[in-house]
């Protein structure tokens, strides 16, 4: 089977960028499967394939595109909403998109009111957000980024109405592709892999407790709850925000004045390598998102580290948000409840011991990489048939 994969840029930045360099990297010519990609933005490319990699502006909201790129009779696979003018270029009827987050239906793509900080569950469409955007200020309110967003949004979900294939992470996200126009029997989950210790997951390191928090630094992934509830914490811990985003600024001034400053780092966006490492010196890792999380990919990565987990439970992160895995769930609007979840993982030795355990044999099983390559091979398959004939 030879798959084409349609991704927004060759930098492994963020955690599509992330899922395809590890597919690319362990999923390949053992698996029966090659892989190739398609950058929208031109640059270099971080990713190896049996192809040279190529870049074309495919993605939505542009409304042509010059000649497709030569497919060599692959299944094409939209990690983003395509423009119809891509579509259409590659001359075949038959493709596959992957909703890895809100992008395909949501003009904002986070599914977050920042002005009443509350989730949004409407179904989204060009009317009833239109009503919502500005108002309950969803995303930018420059006029070019929201118009594109609509756009983006519009084309989305006409895309995963057209799609032969629609891959989704989680179960809640395979629920929103089927509300927002996907055809239900052409959606199938296939639960991303995270990079698994080599060995068993290392005892939690001794000294003054870590607590980390690995995400993007933007208003739904909750950090600024979790800055608030860390202050409230009874255990002396220490906190590392690793990660960047458009509230680093905002968050940056917060730690300034926090009165355990001298106890959280700002670390930035780190390698693999060196989230690995914070993953076995972390005693709990904490998840606060306010918004309705795709998957939370990095909960997952704790289980599989054999890391305790305070998760929010919001959205897809609901799958592995479970208390016999060893994640806790609290409010993160509720400082007081967030903190002493916190505290009680700490100071309670089953929530580390159920994560080393249970935790990591369950994300072994259902998160590795040749679980993803067998859901993968099984819902593409239809579409790779031509390829055999």
């Amino acid at each position: 089977m030879r798959l084409l994969h349609f991704a927004e840029t060759g930098e492994v930045v963020g955690g599509v960028e992330r899922y395809l360099a590890a597919l690319l990297a362990g999923g390949g010519a053992a698996s029966g499967i090659e892989h190739a990609v398609v950058t929208h933005a031109a640059g270099p490319c971080a990713y190896a394939g049996p192809w040279p990699a190529t870049s074309w502006p495919w993605m939505a909201p542009r409304t042509s595109a010059p000649a497709g790129p030569a497919t060599v009779d692959a299944v094409p696979i939209f990690h983003a909403p395509p423009s119809p003018a891509a579509i259409a270029a590659l001359g075949r009827a038959a493709f596959a998109v992957f909703c890895h987050d809100h992008r395909w239906w949501c003009p904002s793509g986070t599914r977050f009111y920042l002005r009443p900080e509350r989730p949004c569950d409407i179904r989204a469409g060009t009317v009833s957000c239109g009503l919502r955007y500005h108002v309950l200020r969803c995303g930018s309110i420059r006029p070019g980024p929201t118009v594109q967003g609509f756009v983006r949004a519009a084309v989305g979900r006409e895309a995963m109405a057209q799609a032969a294939v629609v891959l989704c992470a989680s179960e809640f996200m395979a629920r929103e592709a089927v509300r927002h126009g996907a055809q239900a029997n052409r959606v199938h989950v296939a639960p991303l892999p995270v990079t698994m210790p080599v060995d068993a997951p290392p005892p939690p390191a001794a000294g003054t407790p870590l607590v980390l928090s690995a995400s993007r630094l933007t208003p739904e992934k909750g950090v600024e709850q979790l800055l608030d509830a860390f202050g409230r914490m009874r255990t002396d811990a220490r906190l590392v925000l690793a990660g960047g985003g458009i509230l680093e600024r905002r968050v940056a001034d917060v730690v300034a004045v926090h009165e355990h400053r001298d106890r959280i780092t700002l670390a930035g966006q780190l390698s693999d390598a060196a989230l690995r490492a914070l993953f076995a010196e972390a005693r709990v890792v904490a998840v606060p998102s306010v918004w309705p999380e795709p998957f939370g990919l990095v909960g997952i990565e704790a289980l599989a580290w054999g890391r305790p987990v305070v998760s929010s439970g919001a959205g897809g992160s609901a799958s592995w948000s479970r208390a016999e895995l060893g994640v806790l769930t609290a409010d993160p609007f509720d400082s007081d409840a967030f903190a002493t979840a916190l505290d009680r993982v700490l100071t309670e030795p089953v929530w580390s011991e159920r994560a080393r355990s249970t935790g990591a044999a369950w994300a072994r099983a259902r998160h590795g990489l040749d679980s993803h390559v067998a859901a993968l091979t099984a819902a593409l398959a239809p579409l790779a048939a031509p390829q055999a004939a």
